[in-house]
């Protein structure tokens, strides 16, 4: 009865494509073998990621990782002054673009 429910709020709110998705991750999850589990969502990641957005995902790590070194060298002291000016920054800015 619940998956009924569901599956009629699913069709008011999802498109056809999003629902076929979902059935898919959903047969994907009710297998017991968690190796075709994994394989099936390896399957879904290749098929939706280009080479060039792997390659963006790549370097957007790397630079993350870099940025983390930075901080890694500061005293604990600084990296609170450092997140808070960081924060009061980004504040600043959504209050001045709205």
């Amino acid at each position: 009865m619940r998956r009924k429910i569901t599956d009629a709020l699913l069709s008011l709110f999802l498109d056809k494509k999003a629902r076929d998705r979902l059935a898919q991750r959903r047969a994907a999850a009710g297998s017991s073998d968690r190796e075709a589990r994994i394989a099936a969502m390896q399957r879904m990641v290749d098929e939706a990621m280009t080479p060039e957005s792997r390659e963006r995902i790549r370097r957007a790590m790397a630079a993350r990782q870099a940025k983390a070194k930075v901080l890694d060298d500061l005293a604990d002291d600084d990296k609170r002054r450092q997140y808070a000016q960081t924060l009061k920054r980004l504040l600043d800015e959504d209050a001045g673009g709205t």
